[in-house]
Protein backbone atom coordinates (compact mmCIF):
# COMPACT_ATOMS: atom_id res chain seq x y z
CA UNK A 1 0.00 0.00 0.00
CA UNK A 2 1.34 3.44 -1.01
CA UNK A 3 0.45 6.49 1.09
CA UNK A 4 -0.38 9.44 -1.18
CA UNK A 5 -1.66 11.76 1.56
CA UNK A 6 1.29 14.17 1.55
CA UNK A 7 1.13 14.61 -2.21
CA UNK A 8 -2.64 14.86 -2.66
CA UNK A 9 -3.46 16.69 0.56
CA UNK A 10 -6.10 14.15 1.63
CA UNK A 11 -5.80 10.85 3.52
CA UNK A 12 -5.54 8.61 0.47
CA UNK A 13 -3.64 5.36 -0.11
CA UNK A 14 -3.06 3.37 -3.28
CA UNK A 15 -3.67 -0.35 -2.85
CA UNK A 16 -2.94 -2.24 -6.03
CA UNK A 17 -4.81 -0.14 -8.59
CA UNK A 18 -7.50 1.13 -6.21
CA UNK A 19 -7.62 4.13 -3.89
CA UNK A 20 -8.52 3.81 -0.22
CA UNK A 21 -9.82 6.92 1.50
CA UNK A 22 -9.26 7.81 5.13
CA UNK A 23 -11.62 9.30 7.66
CA UNK A 24 -13.55 12.40 6.62
CA UNK A 25 -13.07 11.92 2.86
CA UNK A 26 -16.17 11.77 0.69
CA UNK A 27 -16.32 10.63 -2.93
CA UNK A 28 -19.43 11.61 -4.85
CA UNK A 29 -18.99 9.02 -7.59
CA UNK A 30 -16.69 6.06 -8.22
CA UNK A 31 -16.55 4.69 -11.78
CA UNK A 32 -14.57 2.13 -13.75
CA UNK A 33 -13.81 1.95 -17.45
CA UNK A 34 -13.64 -1.69 -18.47
CA UNK A 35 -11.18 -3.17 -20.90
CA UNK A 36 -14.09 -4.27 -23.07
CA UNK A 37 -15.27 -0.64 -23.37
CA UNK A 38 -11.80 0.38 -24.52
CA UNK A 39 -11.92 -1.81 -27.64
CA UNK A 40 -13.58 1.08 -29.52
CA UNK A 41 -10.36 3.11 -29.31
CA UNK A 42 -7.60 0.49 -29.54
CA UNK A 43 -5.16 -0.04 -32.38
CA UNK A 44 -6.07 -3.72 -32.22
CA UNK A 45 -9.68 -4.13 -31.02
CA UNK A 46 -9.13 -7.86 -30.64
CA UNK A 47 -6.05 -7.54 -28.43
CA UNK A 48 -6.13 -8.98 -24.91
CA UNK A 49 -7.22 -6.32 -22.43
CA UNK A 50 -7.41 -6.21 -18.64
CA UNK A 51 -10.79 -6.41 -16.94
CA UNK A 52 -10.45 -2.87 -15.56
CA UNK A 53 -8.82 -0.26 -17.80
CA UNK A 54 -8.85 2.56 -15.22
CA UNK A 55 -10.75 3.88 -12.21
CA UNK A 56 -12.25 7.34 -11.74
CA UNK A 57 -13.12 8.99 -8.44
CA UNK A 58 -15.19 12.14 -8.90
CA UNK A 59 -16.01 14.82 -6.39
CA UNK A 60 -13.40 13.85 -3.79
CA UNK A 61 -13.13 16.17 -0.80
CA UNK A 62 -13.26 16.45 2.94
CA UNK A 63 -16.81 16.68 4.20
CA UNK A 64 -16.28 20.20 5.56
CA UNK A 65 -15.04 21.45 2.16
CA UNK A 66 -17.78 19.94 0.05
CA UNK A 67 -20.24 22.85 -0.01
CA UNK A 68 -17.54 25.49 -0.56
CA UNK A 69 -16.27 23.63 -3.64
CA UNK A 70 -19.80 23.25 -4.98
CA UNK A 71 -20.41 26.95 -4.49
CA UNK A 72 -17.23 27.69 -6.46
CA UNK A 73 -18.45 25.40 -9.25
CA UNK A 74 -15.40 23.14 -8.91
CA UNK A 75 -14.74 19.43 -8.53
CA UNK A 76 -11.64 17.57 -7.37
CA UNK A 77 -11.16 14.20 -9.09
CA UNK A 78 -8.69 11.33 -8.92
CA UNK A 79 -7.89 8.73 -11.59
CA UNK A 80 -5.85 5.53 -11.45
CA UNK A 81 -4.56 3.90 -14.66
CA UNK A 82 -2.98 0.51 -13.84
CA UNK A 83 0.24 -0.69 -15.45
CA UNK A 84 0.03 -3.26 -18.23
CA UNK A 85 -0.76 -3.21 -21.93
CA UNK A 86 -3.67 -3.13 -24.37
CA UNK A 87 -2.15 -5.38 -26.98
CA UNK A 88 0.95 -3.42 -28.00
CA UNK A 89 -0.37 -0.16 -26.58
CA UNK A 90 0.48 1.29 -23.19
CA UNK A 91 -2.57 1.75 -20.92
CA UNK A 92 -4.62 4.84 -21.62
CA UNK A 93 -7.94 6.57 -21.07
CA UNK A 94 -10.73 6.53 -23.66
CA UNK A 95 -10.36 10.19 -24.64
CA UNK A 96 -12.88 13.02 -24.78
CA UNK A 97 -13.52 16.69 -25.49
CA UNK A 98 -15.19 19.15 -23.12
CA UNK A 99 -18.39 21.10 -23.60
CA UNK A 100 -18.61 24.91 -23.51
CA UNK A 101 -20.19 26.97 -20.72
CA UNK A 102 -23.38 28.75 -21.74
CA UNK A 103 -22.52 31.87 -23.75
CA UNK A 104 -18.82 31.01 -24.05
CA UNK A 105 -16.79 30.48 -27.21
CA UNK A 106 -14.22 28.49 -25.24
CA UNK A 107 -14.75 25.00 -23.86
CA UNK A 108 -14.00 24.09 -20.25
CA UNK A 109 -10.27 23.62 -19.49
CA UNK A 110 -8.82 21.27 -16.88
CA UNK A 111 -5.85 21.21 -14.50
CA UNK A 112 -4.05 17.90 -13.98
CA UNK A 113 -1.41 16.97 -11.43
CA UNK A 114 0.66 13.78 -11.62
CA UNK A 115 0.47 12.26 -8.14
CA UNK A 116 2.41 9.06 -8.84
CA UNK A 117 3.96 7.51 -11.92
CA UNK A 118 4.65 8.98 -15.34
CA UNK A 119 2.07 10.24 -17.83
CA UNK A 120 1.87 11.27 -21.45
CA UNK A 121 -1.05 13.55 -22.24
CA UNK A 122 -2.05 13.42 -25.89
CA UNK A 123 -3.83 16.63 -26.90
CA UNK A 124 -5.52 17.23 -30.21
CA UNK A 125 -7.52 20.03 -31.78
CA UNK A 126 -10.42 18.30 -33.47
CA UNK A 127 -9.08 15.65 -35.82
CA UNK A 128 -5.95 17.53 -36.86
CA UNK A 129 -3.34 18.90 -34.45
CA UNK A 130 -1.73 16.60 -31.91
CA UNK A 131 0.82 17.08 -29.14
CA UNK A 132 2.33 14.79 -26.53
CA UNK A 133 2.99 16.28 -23.09
CA UNK A 134 5.38 14.18 -21.02
CA UNK A 135 4.80 14.66 -17.27
CA UNK A 136 6.37 13.06 -14.21
CA UNK A 137 5.36 12.93 -10.55
CA UNK A 138 4.76 16.45 -9.22
CA UNK A 139 4.14 18.05 -12.62
CA UNK A 140 1.03 20.16 -13.25
CA UNK A 141 -0.47 20.21 -16.74
CA UNK A 142 -3.14 22.61 -17.96
CA UNK A 143 -5.43 21.18 -20.63
CA UNK A 144 -6.57 24.24 -22.61
CA UNK A 145 -10.04 24.89 -24.03
CA UNK A 146 -11.00 23.14 -27.23
CA UNK A 147 -8.56 20.25 -27.03
CA UNK A 148 -9.50 16.61 -26.72
CA UNK A 149 -7.19 14.56 -24.55
CA UNK A 150 -6.11 11.01 -23.86
CA UNK A 151 -3.85 10.18 -20.92
CA UNK A 152 -1.33 7.35 -21.32
CA UNK A 153 0.42 5.52 -18.51
CA UNK A 154 4.04 5.82 -19.65
CA UNK A 155 5.60 4.01 -16.70
CA UNK A 156 5.69 0.48 -15.35
CA UNK A 157 3.57 1.26 -12.28
CA UNK A 158 0.04 2.53 -11.65
CA UNK A 159 -0.44 6.13 -12.73
CA UNK A 160 -2.35 8.27 -10.24
CA UNK A 161 -3.70 11.63 -11.40
CA UNK A 162 -5.47 14.42 -9.58
CA UNK A 163 -7.42 17.07 -11.45
CA UNK A 164 -9.51 20.14 -10.81
CA UNK A 165 -12.39 20.77 -13.19
CA UNK A 166 -15.65 22.72 -13.42
CA UNK A 167 -18.60 20.81 -11.99
CA UNK A 168 -20.65 21.51 -15.13
CA UNK A 169 -18.00 20.11 -17.45
CA UNK A 170 -19.14 17.11 -19.49
CA UNK A 171 -17.11 14.75 -21.66
CA UNK A 172 -17.85 14.22 -25.35
CA UNK A 173 -16.39 10.87 -26.46
CA UNK A 174 -17.89 10.69 -29.95
CA UNK A 175 -14.89 11.68 -32.10
CA UNK A 176 -12.61 9.18 -30.38
CA UNK A 177 -15.14 6.41 -30.87
CA UNK A 178 -15.69 7.36 -34.53
CA UNK A 179 -11.94 7.52 -35.27
CA UNK A 180 -11.06 4.42 -33.23
CA UNK A 181 -8.93 6.38 -30.80
CA UNK A 182 -6.69 9.42 -30.74
CA UNK A 183 -4.51 10.60 -33.62
CA UNK A 184 -1.67 8.44 -32.32
CA UNK A 185 -1.33 5.07 -30.66
CA UNK A 186 1.53 4.84 -28.16
CA UNK A 187 3.18 1.44 -28.37
CA UNK A 188 5.33 -0.25 -25.75
CA UNK A 189 8.50 -1.20 -27.64
CA UNK A 190 10.52 -1.95 -24.54
CA UNK A 191 12.66 1.17 -24.87
CA UNK A 192 11.30 2.99 -21.85
CA UNK A 193 9.49 5.72 -23.81
CA UNK A 194 6.40 4.63 -25.76
CA UNK A 195 6.64 4.90 -29.54
CA UNK A 196 3.90 6.97 -31.27
CA UNK A 197 2.29 5.41 -34.34
CA UNK A 198 -0.27 7.25 -36.45
CA UNK A 199 -3.91 6.20 -36.39
CA UNK A 200 -4.76 5.47 -40.07
CA UNK A 201 -8.41 6.43 -39.56
CA UNK A 202 -7.39 10.11 -39.44
CA UNK A 203 -6.10 10.06 -43.00
CA UNK A 204 -2.84 11.89 -42.30
CA UNK A 205 0.61 11.01 -41.02
CA UNK A 206 0.80 11.88 -37.33
CA UNK A 207 3.86 13.97 -36.51
CA UNK A 208 3.57 14.65 -32.79
CA UNK A 209 5.42 17.38 -30.99
CA UNK A 210 6.81 16.23 -27.65
CA UNK A 211 6.64 19.09 -25.18
CA UNK A 212 7.22 19.54 -21.46
CA UNK A 213 4.54 20.43 -18.92
CA UNK A 214 3.81 23.98 -17.81
CA UNK A 215 6.99 25.86 -16.93
CA UNK A 216 7.23 26.58 -13.22
CA UNK A 217 6.58 30.32 -13.60
CA UNK A 218 3.29 29.58 -15.38
CA UNK A 219 2.18 27.05 -12.79
CA UNK A 220 2.80 29.55 -10.02
CA UNK A 221 -0.02 31.64 -11.47
CA UNK A 222 -2.39 28.78 -10.72
CA UNK A 223 -1.00 27.07 -7.61
CA UNK A 224 -0.57 29.29 -4.59
CA UNK A 225 2.34 27.26 -3.24
CA UNK A 226 4.13 24.53 -5.16
CA UNK A 227 5.31 23.07 -1.87
CA UNK A 228 1.71 22.36 -0.84
CA UNK A 229 -0.50 19.54 -2.22
CA UNK A 230 -2.97 20.33 -4.98
CA UNK A 231 -6.07 19.82 -2.83
CA UNK A 232 -4.67 22.05 -0.08
CA UNK A 233 -4.07 24.83 -2.59
CA UNK A 234 -7.60 24.40 -3.92
CA UNK A 235 -9.49 24.61 -0.64
CA UNK A 236 -7.35 27.48 0.66
CA UNK A 237 -8.34 29.72 -2.25
CA UNK A 238 -10.91 28.20 -4.65
CA UNK A 239 -11.35 31.63 -6.27
CA UNK A 240 -7.88 31.19 -7.82
CA UNK A 241 -9.40 28.44 -9.96
CA UNK A 242 -12.28 30.44 -11.37
CA UNK A 243 -10.53 30.24 -14.77
CA UNK A 244 -11.67 26.62 -14.93
CA UNK A 245 -15.29 27.72 -14.65
CA UNK A 246 -15.10 30.88 -16.80
CA UNK A 247 -12.55 30.22 -19.57
CA UNK A 248 -13.87 33.06 -21.73
CA UNK A 249 -12.98 35.58 -19.02
CA UNK A 250 -9.54 34.07 -18.32
CA UNK A 251 -8.48 33.20 -21.88
CA UNK A 252 -5.05 34.80 -21.26
CA UNK A 253 -4.27 31.94 -18.84
CA UNK A 254 -3.63 29.68 -21.83
CA UNK A 255 -1.67 32.00 -24.12
CA UNK A 256 1.75 30.85 -22.85
CA UNK A 257 1.16 27.15 -23.41
CA UNK A 258 3.32 25.89 -26.29
CA UNK A 259 0.59 23.58 -27.54
CA UNK A 260 -2.38 25.93 -27.23
CA UNK A 261 -3.90 27.59 -30.28
CA UNK A 262 -6.74 29.87 -29.13
CA UNK A 263 -10.16 28.67 -30.15
CA UNK A 264 -11.16 30.46 -33.37
CA UNK A 265 -14.61 29.52 -34.57
CA UNK A 266 -14.80 29.75 -38.35
CA UNK A 267 -17.66 27.29 -38.83
CA UNK A 268 -20.12 30.10 -39.62
CA UNK A 269 -18.04 31.77 -42.36
CA UNK A 270 -19.08 29.51 -45.24
CA UNK A 271 -22.73 29.80 -44.24
CA UNK A 272 -22.57 33.60 -44.18
CA UNK A 273 -20.76 33.73 -47.51
CA UNK A 274 -23.38 31.46 -49.05
CA UNK A 275 -26.13 33.74 -47.74
CA UNK A 276 -24.33 36.77 -49.20
CA UNK A 277 -23.97 35.11 -52.60
CA UNK A 278 -27.63 34.12 -52.65
CA UNK A 279 -28.70 37.66 -51.72
CA UNK A 280 -27.15 39.35 -54.78
CA UNK A 281 -29.91 40.02 -57.38
CA UNK A 282 -28.22 39.28 -60.69
CA UNK A 283 -30.78 40.94 -63.04
CA UNK A 284 -30.84 44.13 -60.95
CA UNK A 285 -27.02 44.23 -60.85
CA UNK A 286 -26.91 43.90 -64.63
CA UNK A 287 -29.35 46.80 -64.98
CA UNK A 288 -27.25 48.96 -62.61
CA UNK A 289 -24.18 48.22 -64.76
CA UNK A 290 -25.97 49.65 -67.81
CA UNK A 291 -26.98 52.76 -65.86
CA UNK A 292 -23.38 53.28 -64.72
CA UNK A 293 -22.03 53.01 -68.27
CA UNK A 294 -24.61 55.50 -69.55
CA UNK A 295 -23.99 58.04 -66.77
CA UNK A 296 -21.65 61.01 -67.21
CA UNK A 297 -20.17 60.78 -63.71
CA UNK A 298 -20.67 58.44 -60.75
CA UNK A 299 -20.62 59.87 -57.23
CA UNK A 300 -20.70 57.56 -54.22
CA UNK A 301 -22.05 58.23 -50.74
CA UNK A 302 -22.48 56.27 -47.52
CA UNK A 303 -21.79 56.68 -43.85
CA UNK A 304 -19.65 54.65 -41.47
CA UNK A 305 -18.64 51.21 -42.73
CA UNK A 306 -21.09 51.50 -45.62
CA UNK A 307 -19.16 54.61 -46.63
CA UNK A 308 -15.91 52.64 -46.66
CA UNK A 309 -17.55 50.07 -48.96
CA UNK A 310 -18.61 52.85 -51.35
CA UNK A 311 -15.12 54.38 -51.33
CA UNK A 312 -13.62 51.03 -52.36
CA UNK A 313 -16.20 50.72 -55.15
CA UNK A 314 -15.58 54.25 -56.46
CA UNK A 315 -11.81 53.60 -56.49
CA UNK A 316 -12.35 50.55 -58.69
CA UNK A 317 -14.63 52.50 -61.07
CA UNK A 318 -11.89 55.10 -61.48
CA UNK A 319 -9.38 52.32 -62.23
CA UNK A 320 -11.78 51.09 -64.92
CA UNK A 321 -11.42 54.52 -66.54
CA UNK A 322 -14.83 55.84 -65.47
CA UNK A 323 -15.28 59.28 -63.96
CA UNK A 324 -16.04 58.59 -60.33
CA UNK A 325 -15.91 60.55 -57.06
CA UNK A 326 -16.89 60.23 -53.41
CA UNK A 327 -18.97 62.76 -51.50
CA UNK A 328 -16.79 64.75 -49.13
CA UNK A 329 -13.59 64.72 -51.18
CA UNK A 330 -12.17 68.12 -52.08
CA UNK A 331 -12.26 67.40 -55.82
CA UNK A 332 -15.83 66.05 -55.93
CA UNK A 333 -17.81 68.26 -58.35
CA UNK A 334 -21.35 69.58 -58.10
CA UNK A 335 -23.81 66.85 -59.00
CA UNK A 336 -25.94 67.64 -62.06
CA UNK A 337 -28.41 66.03 -64.42
CA UNK A 338 -26.83 63.08 -66.19
CA UNK A 339 -24.79 62.07 -63.14
CA UNK A 340 -25.45 59.00 -60.96
CA UNK A 341 -25.39 58.96 -57.16
CA UNK A 342 -24.66 55.50 -55.73
CA UNK A 343 -25.91 55.56 -52.13
CA UNK A 344 -25.25 52.71 -49.70
CA UNK A 345 -27.23 52.29 -46.47
CA UNK A 346 -28.29 49.04 -44.87
CA UNK A 347 -31.35 50.51 -43.17
CA UNK A 348 -32.05 52.96 -45.97
CA UNK A 349 -32.82 55.56 -43.30
CA UNK A 350 -29.40 57.13 -42.66
CA UNK A 351 -30.11 60.88 -42.46
CA UNK A 352 -26.99 62.15 -44.25
CA UNK A 353 -27.33 59.63 -47.06
CA UNK A 354 -31.02 60.54 -47.51
CA UNK A 355 -30.06 64.23 -47.74
CA UNK A 356 -27.57 63.47 -50.50
CA UNK A 357 -30.20 61.45 -52.37
CA UNK A 358 -32.72 64.31 -52.17
CA UNK A 359 -30.18 66.84 -53.46
CA UNK A 360 -29.34 64.51 -56.35
CA UNK A 361 -33.01 64.12 -57.28
CA UNK A 362 -33.54 67.88 -57.16
CA UNK A 363 -30.71 68.41 -59.68
CA UNK A 364 -32.07 65.79 -62.06
CA UNK A 365 -29.35 63.21 -61.36
CA UNK A 366 -30.20 59.53 -61.04
CA UNK A 367 -29.98 57.73 -57.69
CA UNK A 368 -29.02 54.09 -57.17
CA UNK A 369 -29.57 52.61 -53.71
CA UNK A 370 -27.73 49.64 -52.23
CA UNK A 371 -29.71 48.57 -49.16
CA UNK A 372 -31.17 45.59 -47.36
CA UNK A 373 -34.53 47.37 -46.99
CA UNK A 374 -36.64 47.74 -50.14
CA UNK A 375 -39.34 49.55 -48.13
CA UNK A 376 -36.93 52.26 -46.92
CA UNK A 377 -36.94 56.00 -47.56
CA UNK A 378 -33.75 55.66 -49.61
CA UNK A 379 -35.34 53.07 -51.90
CA UNK A 380 -38.32 55.39 -52.40
CA UNK A 381 -35.97 58.16 -53.54
CA UNK A 382 -34.01 55.92 -55.92
CA UNK A 383 -34.30 55.16 -59.60
CA UNK A 384 -32.49 51.84 -59.17
CA UNK A 385 -32.64 49.80 -55.96
CA UNK A 386 -30.27 46.90 -55.34
CA UNK A 387 -31.73 45.03 -52.40
CA UNK A 388 -29.40 42.71 -50.48
CA UNK A 389 -31.85 40.88 -48.17
CA UNK A 390 -29.30 39.28 -45.84
CA UNK A 391 -30.71 37.87 -42.58
CA UNK A 392 -28.37 39.43 -40.04
CA UNK A 393 -30.18 37.77 -37.14
CA UNK A 394 -28.96 34.40 -38.42
CA UNK A 395 -25.30 35.46 -38.34
CA UNK A 396 -23.04 35.53 -35.24
CA UNK A 397 -21.33 38.66 -36.56
CA UNK A 398 -21.79 41.90 -34.67
CA UNK A 399 -23.70 44.99 -35.74
CA UNK A 400 -24.62 45.19 -39.41
CA UNK A 401 -21.48 43.44 -40.60
CA UNK A 402 -23.26 40.93 -42.82
CA UNK A 403 -24.91 43.64 -44.92
CA UNK A 404 -21.66 45.58 -45.24
CA UNK A 405 -19.86 42.43 -46.39
CA UNK A 406 -22.68 41.70 -48.84
CA UNK A 407 -22.47 45.23 -50.24
CA UNK A 408 -18.70 45.00 -50.62
CA UNK A 409 -18.88 41.66 -52.44
CA UNK A 410 -21.86 42.70 -54.58
CA UNK A 411 -20.17 45.93 -55.71
CA UNK A 412 -16.88 44.13 -56.37
CA UNK A 413 -18.83 41.60 -58.45
CA UNK A 414 -20.33 44.55 -60.32
CA UNK A 415 -16.79 45.85 -61.04
CA UNK A 416 -15.85 42.47 -62.52
CA UNK A 417 -18.99 42.55 -64.68
CA UNK A 418 -18.21 46.08 -65.87
CA UNK A 419 -14.60 45.16 -66.66
CA UNK A 420 -15.75 42.28 -68.83
CA UNK A 421 -18.22 44.52 -70.70
CA UNK A 422 -15.45 47.07 -71.27
CA UNK A 423 -12.95 44.39 -72.28
CA UNK A 424 -10.53 45.32 -69.50
CA UNK A 425 -8.08 43.11 -67.61
CA UNK A 426 -6.16 43.36 -64.35
CA UNK A 427 -3.23 44.84 -66.27
CA UNK A 428 -5.49 47.64 -67.51
CA UNK A 429 -6.58 48.41 -63.95
CA UNK A 430 -2.98 48.47 -62.74
CA UNK A 431 -2.13 51.18 -65.30
CA UNK A 432 -4.52 53.48 -63.42
CA UNK A 433 -3.59 52.25 -59.95
CA UNK A 434 -2.08 54.90 -57.67
CA UNK A 435 1.73 54.98 -57.66
CA UNK A 436 2.07 57.70 -55.01
CA UNK A 437 1.71 55.29 -52.09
Amino acid sequence: MKDLSQIIGLPVCLEGSELRFGAGVVCEESLVRTGAEMRDVLQDPDAPVPEIAYRMYRGVSLEQDREALKEAGLRFDLTVIPAGRFGLEVPKTYGHFHNKPAGSQLAYPELYFVVSGRAIFQLQEGASLSFLVLAKEGDAVRLPPGYGHVTHNAGGEPLVLADIIARDCQGDYRLYKLMHGAAMYLLDTGGGVPCPVGNPHYGFAATPGLVSPDPEHSVRRILLDLELPLYTNLVRAPARYEWLVKPQVYRNYFAGLPWFVPDFDRSWVAKDLEQIANSIPAPRMGFLAEVILESGRIIGTGQGRSGLVVRAFIMRLAQLGLTAYCVGESNTPRIVAGDLLVACSGSGETATTLHHARVARETGALVAAVTRNRASSLAALSDVTVELPVREEESPQLGRTLFEQAAFIALDALVTHLARKLGLTTEDLLKRHANLE
